[in-house]
């Protein structure tokens, strides 16, 4: 009748209350209420003299409805979805966490810790509520660096650590005395990487083993002996995971490391070799052997015994690096799982899965892997990951190759076709450098005319390295000259007779050799870098101005009707044609004259597969007509999409989809030169 129940002035929640009616009042009605309580929002309606809210979660309550309802009555209308109205937990438990410190006290299926926050739990307790049934709850944790606690901890005993920054990894709880024989105790973990796990029960392991991962949160619920699981919070059905495939690359400078079910064992972004391996089985059931071997560089045949269960594969000490890898699993093992595996090499990034004794990796581009991955499947499961190219194997070049150097007798009389490849690297090049720019060169030598082709970088087609797989063309040239001129061939339906390569610092250096250049451009801009600027028309240029104009293309990324791509690709036609203007020119006579001291200071910035034969051959049949020539220029375009590609196959990328009709009018004009009589 209006008195006050509760507290005033002393900050305490209520968590439950009664009511009920006397007298006349309690003959003819009935009382109804509900609250809202912290955590599970409106519970059912309870009365006359049932307790609604909650005990032992310390949960506060945050509202209430009451109504009066004739004697026998139906209850009003339920304001949310539970039924209970009162919930009482016969267990509590808190967790102790980094940068937090102890957590208040939740009840059953509740979580204690964090999620999305990255912080370990580095301590619990947990006891049981007034349950009027004999028996303790006991409960003891794996820790950081220290392994499974020795004693089994009990009611509200701190489990772990606390100051010493130490990770929880794994957990058992257990009940004793009658409340065993009455209960069962489940518990679930969210464990580092893996999210929820499932419902662990009954002194079994919830967490992880092998991997050094931090337990982050956890759930523990009391069930009638016999009763269903609580509800899967996530889609892990297992516990505890354990680490079953540990392995470990000895990489150049830092030694040994490992990576464990799929981690990685290595370094990315650092050019650093893996120059040994080692593989070992943990934590099956099962017997077998994982059984491994390399190939190295230097080596013509693969390791010729295969190595297992932690013996070394490879060398050390040597400064050799491994060039592929082959993993297979023996004994019962094999029957049960399946061994996959994959590499990041130079150049190619990570290759696809490889499986149970395939190869991944390279041979024959002397590319160093740099790290590992591994993982057991299930037998039969599914891969972890695209199973496209896990190994890069160089083709032999046939003796009768079309590029052949016996292919053109007369390079005065026959036309021939020059592949010219830019490299981006400053400094020595090698066959296999990074390409940045390509020309095809058609001379006919009867016409004196000459037509250049552009084949864009990212132009898309099939790379006979991956038997015709799809990929960019700047990275076909990362498996060698001779694969990077064979998928041209294919493109333009050409034979191409002799190639030239250069690297960026090479090209400006024989600019500079020359005396510079003079060279149109289209229109007038100044390259990103803010460094050089170029007007509509004629401009001299020393050898970084000339390639800086042959690199540029963002600086029409705003212009109106402009594919920057394709400006680029013409200005290096630009660029090639004022070279052969200036070289042509009979005022310049003595710059063909001095070829070879020219191309002598290029060193390894240059490579050609011409020979100092044919060079000189040319060089003195114009200098002996002075022939003028005509030049034509020709690029082929595209659309630009992102697509898959052969090389690093799981990094989808931006790729230039060529124009069909672009390119048969390149083959169209190509025939049409080197036919031309």
């Amino acid at each position: 009748n209006g008195a006050n129940s509760g507290t005033v002035g002393k900050s305490k929640r209520l968590e439950a209350i009664q009511i009920r009616l006397t007298g006349e009042m309690a003959e003819k009605y009935d009382v109804y209420y509900c609250v809202h309580a912290q955590h599970y929002g409106w519970l059912n309606w309870a009365k006359n003299g049932e307790t609604a809210g909650t005990e032992g979660f310390s949960y506060r309550l945050e509202a209430i409805k009451i109504v009066l309802v004739v004697k026998g009555g139906d209850a009003p209308a339920k304001l949310g979805n539970l039924n209970d109205t009162y919930k009482k937990t016969m267990l509590r438990y808190r967790t102790h966490v980094q940068k937090i410190g102890w957590q208040g006290y939740v009840g059953e299926e509740q979580m204690a810790g964090t999620t999305g926050m990255s912080y370990r739990l580095e301590a619990i307790d947990i006891l049981l509520n007034d349950t009027g049934v004999s028996g303790d709850i006991e409960y003891r944790t794996h820790i950081q660096g220290t392994g499974w606690e020795s004693t089994w901890k009990k009611n509200g005993e701190d489990s772990g650590t606390v100051g010493s920054s130490k990770r929880l990894e794994a957990i058992q709880i257990r009940l004793t005395g009658d409340m065993a024989e009455k209960y069962d105790i489940y518990y679930c973990v969210h464990a580092q990487k893996f999210g929820w796990l499932g419902w662990a029960k009954n002194g079994e392991s919830a967490g992880t083993a092998g991997y050094s991962y931090r337990l982050e949160g956890i759930r523990i619920a009391l069930v009638e002996k016999g009763g269903s699981a609580p509800a899967a919070i996530g889609s892990i059905t297992e516990s505890f995971e354990s680490a079953k495939l540990s392995y470990s690359v000895n990489v150049q400078r830092k030694g040994w490391l490992t990576g464990k079910d799929g981690s990685t064992a290595g370094t990315s972004g650092e050019s650093l070799r893996a120059e040994a391996l080692k593989v070992s089985l943990q934590n099956l059931s099962v017997s077998g052997s994982v059984e491994y071997r390399s190939l190295v560089q230097g080596a013509s045949t693969w390791e010729a015994d295969w190595k297992k269960d932690g013996a070394l594969s490879g060398t050390t000490g040597q400064s050799k690096y491994l060039e592929a890898i082959e993993m297979r699993l023996s004994g019962d093992v094999a029957d049960q799982y399946d061994i996959y595996y994959r590499v990041s090499m130079q150049k190619l990034g990570w290759s696809g899965w490889a499986k149970n004794g395939a190869a991944a990796g390279s041979n024959g581009y002397n590319y160093r892997i740099e790290a590992v991955q591994a993982v057991l499947v299930k037998k039969g499961g599914t891969a972890p990951g695209s199973t496209l190219n896990p190994y890069y194997v160089k083709n032999e070049v046939s003796s009768t190759r079309k590029t052949g150097l016996d292919y053109i007798s007369d390079f005065n009389e026959e036309p021939y076709v020059i592949f010219l490849n830019g490299c981006d690297v400053f400094g020595p090049i090698t066959e296999d450098a990074h390409c940045d720019a390509t020309l095809v060169c058609c001379v006919n030598p009867k016409t004196h005319k000459v037509l250049i082709v552009n084949v864009p970088r990212d132009s898309y087609i099939p790379n006979p390295a991956g038997n015709g797989a799809l990929d960019r063309f700047t990275l076909i040239g990362l498996y060698g000259i001779d694969n990077h001129i064979e998928a041209t061939e294919d493109l333009l339906n050409v034979n191409i007779n002799r190639y030239i390569k250069m690297s960026f610092s090479g090209f400006s250096d024989f600019i500079d050799a020359i005396g510079g250049i003079t060279v149109h451009s289209d229109y007038t801009f100044t390259n990103v870098s803010g460094k050089y600027s170029y007007v509509k028309g004629d401009n001299v240029c020393d050898g970084a101005k000339a390639l800086a104009f042959c690199r540029e293309r963002h600086a029409f990324d705003n212009v109106e009707g402009i594919n920057t791509d394709s400006q680029r690709n013409r200005d290096q036609a630009l660029m090639l044609e004022a070279i052969l203007n200036k070289m042509t020119n009979k005022n310049n006579a003595e710059l063909l004259a001095d070829i070879y001291s020219i191309t002598d200071n290029l060193g390894d910035e240059m490579m050609t597969s011409f020979t100092e034969e044919e060079i000189d051959s040319i060089i003195k049949e114009q200098l002996d007509s002075n022939a003028s020539w005509t030049i034509e220029r020709y690029s082929l375009d595209g659309t630009i999409k992102t697509l898959p590609k052969y090389t690093n196959p799981t990094v989808v990328g931006m790729v230039l989809v060529l124009d069909e009709s672009t390119v048969e009018t390149a083959k169209e004009k190509i025939a049409a030169i080197l036919s031309d009589n």
